[in-house]
């Protein structure tokens, strides 16, 4: 524990309790344990006076609430840090900003210890070793008694025994999935059996205890929990199964009876949130979503918005969300992880396509409507010549069907208007470096870099809890040097996980150096190459007006419109209108009216490219390094042509639109 105190461990997920080495500590009054439990839940972060009295007493509190709250945590001092004199300072219960924060290791609490296994289960499943994470998971569920947090009460207590339950639940169903996939179905058939029963609307465990029966041969039941389950969120939801559950139940043998009704297997009669519509039998359920990354960190509330516009408009207008941000922002990934978080609002199907064709330009038309067309027909279909014929056929076959159409990388906005469903049911999910890509009426969440604490928590599942630990201050450099940007935290996380015995410390300094572009290059990720290949898409004015806007930059990327307006010659409102519309393609974050910032890395590349341009028209003596490498030595080298190497920092914190 920290200094002056002996190491005490506690217990979360059964009855709350703590101990000093073998003997158990008596924690005190009901309230007093709740006020410990709330504590320890906050896993280091403090937690206000009111925030406290809230969660203890609830929207009623007695009028000396707060006399009391500091009562309990006089008592608690006592309790767990019982070397603790008059004169010296808390060091495990410590007050901060206006409350109160329980400082213990991550190792000391159960809570912890279950989410340390979790987490590396999850990589270990992802690095394809299952029967190490199935371990890890047992491991970590061993932790739980029947309920956590039993016999403390009080609002706060409430809303965290159900989430922690949450929490429980969902690894459970990893290891359950673990054990059919290792070829252990017969064994785990009852407790399958038993948590569908008490969790009827988990679709995914319904889908589970189906794999399993199909494995043991029971086929015919099988198909009765498709059907039971089809009929639960039917009558709750309105929604059918999802894919994994109708692919499952359309593979097997049994078929409808003469005079009967249909067999859930052949999906005949798949209602709609259109109404009285239904699909025709043996249309096809695509699944082209792409794989979502085992290490997405962070965003909660960019997916939360997304998620939430694209499944509470189901069955009025087909909802429509876009995606934006900066190269390398990690749109794609966002809008990957949501789809897949609604793919079971979606069970007729998801669609994909990259909207970029590989030399960079618009994808075409015709031919990705043929695919979709493919998809949702079968390869023995015939499909239209025209484009047109293609577009209307293609809406035909959506009309009455719950489809997501997932449309990535739009370089072109005129794509999107033929791609778009017309069924009530269906949604669009879009990502673009351009704002204004998606119709009228649509969501919009644009992204800006990661915070510091997402950066770091994306290390912790990256290289280990441990080394982050170990370098709080080197992890949290990174974070800055290269702008907290997705891509660059991507590609440095990926050289420190292959390489477990270099320090943070060392890769931060060798970033901070002339070989950044060098660094922000592993495999086939390159921050160089994002750049280059957005910025050859930009209009021929905007990339001859960029150098200016870089050179009028300070160190933190705020640009000064009347530096820049001097500098392109042009008037202050022709500046302004130049930062607008590079907002408008994200080359340029605009946090409030007037008021620009460029990243720190994009700006370093156009002031590679200036100098590179510079050296090429016999400016001076060039480098080997390359033209993004021109860039980042010694301010005033080269006869003036290059700019400083600066300190890169995040840039502003725009709102999220919608």
């Amino acid at each position: 524990m920290t200094a002056g105190a002996e190491t005490v461990r506690y217990a979360l997920l059964d009855r709350l309790r703590a101990w000093r080495g073998a003997e158990e500590v008596e924690l005190g009054s009901r309230q007093q344990r709740t006020l410990l439990a709330l504590l320890l839940l906050r896993q280091g972060a403090p937690l206000s006076v009111d925030g406290l009295v809230a969660a203890v007493w609830g929207q009623d509190p007695p009028l000396r609430a707060v006399g009391a709250l500091r009562t309990y945590v006089s008592r608690l001092r006592k309790l767990l840090e019982p070397r603790h004199g008059t004169g010296d300072a808390p060091a495990v219960l410590v007050s901060e900003h206006g409350g109160y924060v329980l400082r213990v290791p991550v190792e000391a609490v159960d809570l912890g210890r279950f989410q340390r296994d979790v987490a590396a289960a999850e990589l270990a499943r992802a690095a394809g070793r299952p029967g190490e994470a199935r371990e890890l998971l047992r491991t970590a569920l061993a932790l739980w008694g029947e309920e956590p947090l039993a016999g403390l009460g009080g609002p706060g207590i409430e809303a965290e025994r159900a989430r922690l339950s949450a929490r429980r639940l969902s690894a459970l169903e990893s290891r359950l999935a673990l054990d059919v996939e290792l070829g252990e179905q017969a064994a785990v058939l009852g407790e399958l059996r038993e948590l569908t029963e008490r969790h009827p609307l988990r679709e995914r465990l319904g889908e589970l205890l189906m794999r399993a029966l199909v494995l043991s041969g029971q086929e015919t039941e099988a198909l009765a929990v498709y059907e039971r389950t089809r009929r639960v969120l039917a009558a709750e939801f309105g929604l059918d199964p999802g894919h994994e559950m109708a692919s499952l139940a359309g593979s097997l043998p049994l078929r409808r009876a003469p005079g009967g009704p249909p067999a859930p297997g052949s999906l005949p009669q798949a209602a709609t949130a259109a109404g009285t519509g239904t699909v025709r039998s043996g249309f096809h359920r695509p699944a082209q979503l792409p794989r979502d990354l085992a290490d997405f960190t962070g965003r909660d509330v960019a997916v939360e918005r997304v998620t939430g516009a694209l499944t509470t408009a189901v069955g009025r207008a087909v909802p429509v969300v876009l995606v934006s941000g900066m190269a390398g922002v990690g749109k794609s990934a966002l809008a990957v992880h949501a789809a897949h978080r609604v793919r079971g609002h979606f069970p007729h199907g998801q669609l994909y396509a990259d909207l970029r064709a590989p030399d960079g330009g618009p994808a075409d038309l015709g031919g990705v409507l043929g695919s979709f067309l493919r998809a949702l027909r079968g390869p023995v279909e015939p499909i239209p010549e025209s484009v047109a014929d293609r577009v209307s056929l293609y809406r035909t076959e959506l009309a009455e069907r719950r489809v997501l159409v997932f449309l990535d990388n739009v370089t072109d906005p005129e794509l999107i208007g033929p791609l778009l469903p017309g069924g009530p049911a269906c949604a669009a999910l879009i990502t673009s470096g351009v704002r204004a890509t998606a119709p009228a009426g649509a969501g919009h969440t644009h992204l800006d870099v990661l915070t510091p604490d997402e950066v770091l928590a994306w290390l912790e599942k990256a290289i280990g809890p441990e080394r982050v630990a170990a370098e709080p201050e080197a992890c949290a450099r990174l974070a800055e040097v290269c702008g907290s940007l997705p891509l660059a935290v991507r590609i440095l996380a990926m050289r420190l996980a292959t390489r477990p015995s270099w320090t943070v410390a060392s890769v931060v300094e060798s970033v901070s150096g002339r070989n950044r572009p060098a660094w922000l290059r592993v495999a086939d990720l390159s921050a160089e190459g994002v750049f280059q290949r957005e910025y050859a898409r930009l209009p021929v004015r905007l990339r001859q007006a960029l150098p200016a806007v870089a050179r009028s930059a300070d160190e933190d990327g705020v640009i000064g419109t009347a530096a820049l307006a001097g500098a392109l010659g042009r008037s202050a409102h022709a500046a302004h209108d130049l930062c607008e519309e590079l907002v408008d393609v994200s080359w340029v974050e605009s946090a409030a009216p007037g008021h620009y910032r460029i990243h720190g890395l994009l700006q370093e590349f156009v002031g590679a490219r200036e100098f590179a341009g510079a050296r090429e028209a016999g400016g001076g003596p060039g480098r080997e390094d390359g033209p993004y490498a021109e860039i980042l030595f010694a301010p005033g080298d080269e006869g003036g042509r290059g700019a400083a190497a600066r300190r890169l920092r995040p840039g502003g914190q725009d709102d999220l639109a919608s």
